[in-house]
Protein backbone atom coordinates (compact mmCIF):
# COMPACT_ATOMS: atom_id res chain seq x y z
CA UNK A 1 0.00 0.00 0.00
CA UNK A 2 3.07 2.39 0.16
CA UNK A 3 4.67 1.55 -2.35
CA UNK A 4 0.98 2.71 -3.93
CA UNK A 5 0.77 6.01 -2.16
CA UNK A 6 3.91 7.15 -3.21
CA UNK A 7 3.70 6.08 -6.56
CA UNK A 8 0.17 7.92 -6.78
CA UNK A 9 2.00 11.28 -5.31
CA UNK A 10 4.84 11.07 -7.96
CA UNK A 11 2.49 10.59 -10.46
CA UNK A 12 0.45 14.11 -9.42
CA UNK A 13 3.89 15.58 -8.71
CA UNK A 14 5.02 14.71 -12.46
CA UNK A 15 1.16 16.58 -13.34
CA UNK A 16 2.28 19.40 -11.28
CA UNK A 17 5.46 20.07 -12.86
CA UNK A 18 4.22 19.34 -16.23
CA UNK A 19 1.84 22.77 -15.44
CA UNK A 20 4.86 24.69 -14.28
CA UNK A 21 6.70 23.32 -17.17
CA UNK A 22 3.81 25.16 -19.60
CA UNK A 23 4.14 28.27 -16.95
CA UNK A 24 7.33 28.45 -17.53
CA UNK A 25 7.02 28.50 -21.08
CA UNK A 26 4.28 30.72 -21.35
CA UNK A 27 6.42 33.37 -19.26
CA UNK A 28 9.26 33.15 -21.61
CA UNK A 29 7.14 33.90 -24.66
CA UNK A 30 5.74 36.57 -22.85
CA UNK A 31 8.82 38.02 -21.90
CA UNK A 32 10.94 37.60 -25.03
CA UNK A 33 7.52 39.84 -26.65
CA UNK A 34 8.57 42.35 -23.95
CA UNK A 35 12.36 42.06 -24.57
CA UNK A 36 12.62 41.73 -20.63
CA UNK A 37 16.24 40.52 -19.88
CA UNK A 38 17.09 36.32 -19.65
CA UNK A 39 18.37 37.24 -15.89
CA UNK A 40 14.74 37.33 -15.18
CA UNK A 41 13.70 34.09 -17.21
CA UNK A 42 17.09 32.85 -15.22
CA UNK A 43 15.86 33.59 -11.95
CA UNK A 44 12.30 32.45 -12.83
CA UNK A 45 13.52 29.48 -14.02
CA UNK A 46 15.57 28.78 -10.32
CA UNK A 47 12.33 29.32 -8.33
CA UNK A 48 10.26 27.05 -9.87
CA UNK A 49 12.85 24.62 -9.98
CA UNK A 50 13.31 25.21 -6.12
CA UNK A 51 10.00 24.94 -5.12
CA UNK A 52 9.54 21.52 -7.56
CA UNK A 53 12.50 20.27 -5.76
CA UNK A 54 11.42 20.85 -2.32
CA UNK A 55 7.97 19.76 -2.97
CA UNK A 56 9.50 16.21 -4.16
CA UNK A 57 12.00 15.96 -0.61
CA UNK A 58 8.37 16.42 1.15
CA UNK A 59 7.02 13.93 -1.00
CA UNK A 60 9.95 11.51 -0.65
CA UNK A 61 10.15 12.20 3.24
CA UNK A 62 6.77 11.14 4.06
CA UNK A 63 7.40 7.43 2.49
CA UNK A 64 11.37 6.58 4.25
Amino acid sequence: MLNVDLENELIEFKARLEFKQEELLRMVHEINILHVSKVVTALATADLLRESLEELEQILEKYK
